[in-house]
């Protein structure tokens, strides 16, 4: 009789705790549903453009920390890549201008369809004139029209520390910002605003930098870069702030230009390297051969992508491919860059100017070789193959 009376007792108690487990489970979900609730409210809130704070927010932000942590591990065993696009300068020839003006845009269309430049995750160019919205231009200035035929071929960011920008006035830079932004381009050379850009893709960040050079120091325009040390310390600063892995450095500067490479420029230059910039590009007319390589890369000139100098051998540019490779395996990651001449391309035009085109150098050839067809003629041809043989020697 003790017996069963034992066990009847044993099994009421296992029963009265089986209910007790099963009300504080209920309990806590119950507490859950209430929270859950709060936080689907917070989040209606916050999507509705309300005031919340970030303890209100806990649960959104542990979500996003946990999806971006998951993101992150996927991604951290694979190299990353980038590729840049780096050509010459940009100043629109006089003989365009008129057509410009008529609504031509066939003219403008014609000159960029053979110098696509849109192969690379970012291409970046040298704006050396301002772009308005005139019937009328002087020398310094473009057609808004050129910003789109830009954008079509495969620029990205546009440089506007350069000689013409740096001598226009305020109101005219100001309207060249707002074209370039118009037309769906980027820019970087300007102060306070724009002192640095930065190119991203993946786990990858690249600064820009650009600057004139201190001898537009006295220039009215306020709104440009110009270089100093101090200057140059500032930015580097605070663009390292944003982890970049690496830093490219314009620079439009007239010193020793007679000597293109002169002492005083490389100088110059090699200072600039020994702040641990990476690729430096230095703006001229004429393209160079020649290059440094030691604790990083110096390119003294790109020649003028489009231009209109008078100068033997202005109408030749090339491009070169910035490629970053980062490796994210180890606990420190490490960047490897590379740096090698692209594309060559060459301006074509009539005696007075007229007809103006721009053409990959390689390309054209090779087409012109194969079908003896194509955009160019055969005197064109004879002229781009001359090109070729000297620039090659």
């Amino acid at each position: 009789m003790g017996r069963r009376k034992n066990k009847v007792y044993e099994d009421k108690e296992k029963e009265s705790k089986s209910k007790k487990i099963w009300r504080n489970l209920a309990l806590i979900l119950f507490l859950i549903m209430i929270f859950v609730y709060y936080q689907v409210y917070v989040l209606y809130r916050y999507t509705m453009g309300k005031k919340v704070t970030e303890r209100q927010m806990m649960v959104y932000k542990w979500m996003t920390n946990l999806v971006n942590s998951s993101e992150e591990t996927e991604t951290s065993n694979e190299n990353s890549f980038m590729e840049i696009g780096i050509a010459g300068g940009i100043y629109i020839p006089k003989s365009l201008i008129t057509s410009s003006i008529n609504n031509e845009e066939s003219s403008f269309n014609s000159i960029f369809k053979n110098a696509l430049v849109n192969e690379y995750d970012y291409t970046i160019g040298s704006l050396n004139t301002c772009v308005l919205n005139k019937t009328s231009y002087n020398k310094l200035c473009s057609p808004e029209i050129l910003m789109k035929e830009l954008n079509k071929v495969g620029f990205d960011l546009l440089v506007l520390a350069t000689e013409n920008l740096a001598k226009s006035d305020n109101s005219d830079v100001k309207s060249t910002i707002q074209n370039i932004k118009k037309n769906g381009l980027s820019y970087v050379g300007t102060k306070n605003d724009n002192n640095y850009y930065i190119l991203k893709k993946d786990n990858i960040k690249i600064g820009i930098l650009a600057y004139v050079g201190d001898e537009y120091s006295k220039q009215e325009n306020e709104l440009i870069n110009v270089y100093s040390e101090k200057k140059l310390e500032t930015d580097l600063k605070s663009i390292k702030d944003e982890k970049v892995d690496a830093v490219i450095l314009f620079i439009d500067t007239l010193r020793s230009n007679s000597d293109r490479t002169g002492k005083d420029k490389k100088q110059l230059l090699q200072k600039m390297l020994d702040k641990k910039i990476n690729i430096i590009i230095s703006n001229d007319s004429i393209i160079q051969k020649n290059y440094e390589e030691d604790d990083g890369y110096i390119e003294y000139s790109l020649g003028n992508f489009i231009g209109a100098q008078s100068e033997e051998k202005s109408d030749i540019s090339k491009v070169l491919k910035v490629t970053i490779e980062k490796n994210a395996n180890k606990k420190q990651s490490t960047v490897n860059i590379s740096v090698k001449q692209d594309k060559v391309f060459v301006a074509l035009s009539n005696s007075d100017g007229s007809k103006y085109k721009i053409v990959d150098l390689d390309k054209e050839l090779d087409s012109y070789n194969e079908n003896r067809t194509g955009s160019i003629t055969q005197a064109e041809y004879n002229y781009l193959k001359e090109i070729k043989e000297n620039y090659d020697n």
